[in-house]
């Protein structure tokens, strides 16, 4: 029992400790944060980006967690962050995050200015595909952000399930006990 007690408690310390990663994608680069579950931001973390499990670039948080890859192809990318202890936290991100740029069909002209008097293209109002869902995922991020750190967070319920699976196996294990006697 009493092993049992403490395989329960340390691996509650471990979840204490657990690391995250979260990251997105900004134009064609990757950025994210690092952090712990308790809210201490990862600082000064080896930051790793992997393609097809094979590291291509290596970085560093910075004091509040944060890194950044530059100019990266459009593709499936896998962030690895190492705090070092065993404190490593993964996050993917997958090719359709990355927007394609496409460039614009008109252009506006100011009607004060000297070309006043020439003929103006009409502005194309509508949004491609690929813009409309960089909108969305900027717009989304701090909401996938938030859910993972609640996600991440011990909460009391937590620790009133586990507190309420040791006392089950200790009342099975004393029913156990005195049947047997």
């Amino acid at each position: 029992m009493l092993s049992a007690s403490l395989i329960a408690v340390s691996s509650t310390s471990a979840y204490a400790h657990r690391m995250k990663a979260f990251s997105w994608v900004e134009g064609q680069a990757i950025e994210g944060e690092a952090y712990f579950t308790n809210g201490q931001m990862a600082a000064d973390s080896t930051v790793e980006l992997l393609v097809d499990q094979k590291v291509v670039a290596t970085t560093h948080s910075d004091e509040e967690g944060l890194f950044r890859f530059e100019a990266l192809a459009v593709g499936d990318y896998q962030i690895r962050a190492d705090a070092g202890q065993g404190h490593v936290a993964t996050y993917n991100i997958s090719a359709s995050e990355f927007s394609v740029e496409e460039s614009d069909t008109g252009t506006v002209v100011d009607p004060s200015g000297p070309e006043a008097s020439l003929p103006q293209k009409p502005v194309d109002s509508t949004l491609s595909k690929a813009q409309v869902e960089q909108a969305v995922a900027k717009a989304i991020r701090p909401l996938r952000e938030q859910l993972d750190q609640y996600e991440a967070k011990v909460r009391l319920h937590d620790i009133l399930g586990g507190i309420g699976y040791i006392f089950g196996l200790f009342g099975l294990f004393v029913l156990y006990r005195s049947r047997r006697q």
